[in-house]
């Protein structure tokens, strides 16, 4: 293998929302600020969502597919794996994607995931609604290995963010979203220059 095919790492984004965080990876990709990267994939599980549009308008290759049109989970997943293994994909972030990965994905190649807490508080859906259903003072927003567990991976940075007393879902949300977006570039940037993914 080249040293130029080596130093290129191809990332694969999973995505089940709007996009945002899949923008912020496309966009810095581009610059080259994520240490020579590059987005080679949208996997979504949500074929009509808006990251599957942001990556159709930028001409990144996409896989969407609803889990019962693939035939459940285990087949979405080994669809996603050969498409992983094909395009030389070296690791995958999972930026706002609301599914539970199984073991199939898990074997394949490293796997991030961003999420809205400041884990260990707070896993599962709707991490929000729970920080502030409960009280807390802060929430905040962590980038993790994947495993087996829960969002109960080994957390890679993870920066806190407070809840004011005025705050509903709509406000926290957005302060949250604002430190997703320069977060996980950074982390996946941190990852590509280190010996985490091996090429």
């Amino acid at each position: 293998m080249s040293d130029a095919r080596r130093e290129r790492t191809l990332i694969a984004v999973f995505a089940s929302g709007c996009g945002s965080n899949f923008a912020q990876l496309a966009d810095a990709a581009q610059r080259g600020a994520l240490g020579g990267a590059e987005v080679a994939l949208l996997v979504s599980d949500k074929p009509s969502c808006g990251a599957v549009t942001i990556a159709k308008e930028r001409g990144i290759p996409v896989f969407a597919q609803t889990h019962q049109a693939a035939g459940g989970r285990d087949a979405f997943e080994l669809a996603a794996r050969r498409l992983l293994s094909e395009r030389s994909v070296s690791l995958a972030v999972l930026a706002g994607y609301m599914r539970i990965v199984g073991q199939t994905l898990l074997d394949s190649v490293p796997l991030i995931n961003l999420h809205p807490s400041y884990l260990p508080a707070h896993k599962g859906l709707d991490a929000i609604g729970q920080a502030l259903s409960d009280g807390s003072q802060y929430t905040g927003v962590t980038v993790h290995r994947v495993d087996a567990t829960l969002d109960g991976g080994e957390i890679l940075r993870q920066v806190r963010i407070p809840i004011f007393a005025g705050d509903d879902r709509a406000t926290l949300q957005a302060r949250i979203q604002q430190v997703e977006h320069w977060l996980l570039p950074a982390v996946v940037r941190d990852l590509v220059l280190s010996e985490f993914i091996d090429r």
